[in-house]
């Protein structure tokens, strides 16, 4: 018993192949697109589960490269370790810059722009999201 075994390719295996990787492509680049423009997100940063709503940045009030500090200070939020710094930016979306906890995963975490993804802060009891503002309605918050 003899076993053929051919690793030749003929033409209708290199379409096939072809069509998947640009298939695959087109998928990766429409999947990771942001298709929300600057003037329809907004920012919002909850401590304890509750939206603070003076901290509430619309990305269109902001100029281009203008960065936004927000500054969560310990003696108004006492569950916070220390006070925390939070940078929005136009161009970038939302990092958390200053924090104090133990392993500093939010501060590591960088700058975030995609919206409906958030920069998490366990230890401090804060998260910030960036959402679109057309759909303010869906339930980001844990309220």
């Amino acid at each position: 018993m003899s076993n053929k075994f051919s690793l030749k390719f003929n033409l209708f295996d290199i379409i096939v192949a072809s069509v998947s990787v640009i298939l695959a492509v087109i998928l990766l680049i429409v999947s990771t697109a942001d298709k929300i423009s600057d003037n329809d997100k907004v920012l919002f940063v909850y401590y304890n589960s509750f939206k603070l709503e003076e901290h509430t940045i619309y990305f269109k009030d902001l100029e281009d490269d203008e960065e936004v500090k927000i500054i969560l200070e310990k003696e108004k939020y006492p569950l916070i370790n220390d006070d925390m710094v939070i940078v929005v930016s136009k161009k970038n979306g939302v990092k958390v810059e200053e924090e104090k906890s133990p392993q500093k995963i939010c501060s590591k975490q960088g700058w975030v722009n995609r919206v409906d993804t958030p920069v998490v802060c366990l230890p401090n009891s804060v998260y910030v999201v960036i959402a679109d503002i057309n759909d303010i309605n869906i339930n980001i918050g844990l309220e």
